[in-house]
Parts: structure tokens; sequence; C-alpha cells
């Protein structure tokens, strides 16, 4: 019998082992239950908050590429108005180009060209049969006898160099010097 008190001691004292272990596990767990409801919802929380940013970031998305259709269509628009208007100033400039007389070419002779009537003295066509020269620059210095119907051709006075005219003194008599049109060029006594 003593040995009999002794094992049911010895297996009483092991059970209660067995059972405080067990409640230590049990304890455990259920601390590992709870931290792993809290992850849980901490993962759920993320991933809404992740969801909501996915979303606004869609939406947002959604609204720039409206904008960005809406101003293209805006510049197509302009677009299309800039080469309508430049295509009626290009028909402009051709008919206004077509309308002036045709300019002259180097190969062409100036008895075929037209008068054009012109409020600038200094481009008139000379008369025919004058000579070039540098008349717009001296004074009334023309031999009498010839008259000269453009003041920019006049006679030279004798001795006088071009473009030195108008500082003359005189001009040269009537008939100190031949007309070189009529006479042979022998100077008269």
């Amino acid at each position: 019998r003593p040995v009999m008190d002794e094992v049911r001691t010895e297996v009483t004292a092991r059970v209660d082992a067995v059972r405080k272990e067990f409640d230590q596990l049990l304890d455990t767990l259920e601390k590992q239950t709870e931290k792993s409801k809290e992850d849980r919802q901490r993962v759920a929380e993320v991933a809404s908050r992740l969801d909501d940013a996915i979303v606004a970031q869609e939406n947002s998305l959604g609204e720039a590429r409206q904008k960005a259709a809406e101003e293209w269509e805006a510049l197509h628009g302009r677009c299309e108005a800039l080469n309508t208007r430049c295509a009626v100033l290009e028909l402009k400039t051709t008919s206004a180009r077509d309308g002036f007389p045709p300019e002259r070419k180097d190969s062409e002779d100036e008895t075929d060209l037209v008068d054009t009537p012109t409020s600038d003295a200094r481009f008139k066509r000379p008369p025919s049969g004058a000579r070039p020269g540098t008349a717009s620059d001296v004074g009334d210095v023309r031999t009498p006898d010839v008259p000269t119907p453009d003041a920019r051709f006049k006679r030279l006075s004798p001795g006088a160099r071009l473009g030195t005219a108008s500082k003359l003194p005189r001009p040269y008599a009537p008939g100190a010097y031949p007309d070189p049109e009529t006479d042979s060029g022998t100077r008269e006594a």
C-alpha cells in the first residue's frame, strides 16, 4: 500500500505538470490567435486603403484623359481654321500677284516696256533720243537753241566735269560750241 500511494502521488504530480503545461500552451495559442486577428484586421484596413487609392487614381486618370481629349479637339479645330485661313490668304496673294503686270526680265528690250504712271519723278523714263547723264545735278546750262523736255538731260557747260556743273559761275554762250548732233564738231571762232 505505501507503494501504491507513492505511485499515485507521482502520477498526480505528473498530471498536474502536464495540465499546467497544457494551460500555458492554450494561453499562448489564444494570445497568438488574438494577435493574428489584429494582424488580419490591420491587413484588411491597409487593403481597403489601397483599394480606395487605386479607385481615386483611376478616376483622376479618367478625368485627365477626358481633359486631354477636349484640348486635343480644340487644338485640332484651331489647326483646321488656320489651314483654311492660310488657303484663303494664299488664294488672295495669287490673285493679287496675277493682277500686277509681269516683271521685266534682263533679256527684254526697253522699247518693249509700257510706261506706267508713277508719283516719283526720279523714276520717269527719259524721252526717246535723250542721252543719259548727270544733268539732275546741273543748273540751267542747256543751250537755248536745243530744247529738252526733261530737266535731267540738260547739256553740260564747256569744260565741266560730270557732277560739278552746278558749281560753274555761268553757262556758256549760245553757239560757242557746235551741236554734236548737227555740226561736225569743229569749234567756231
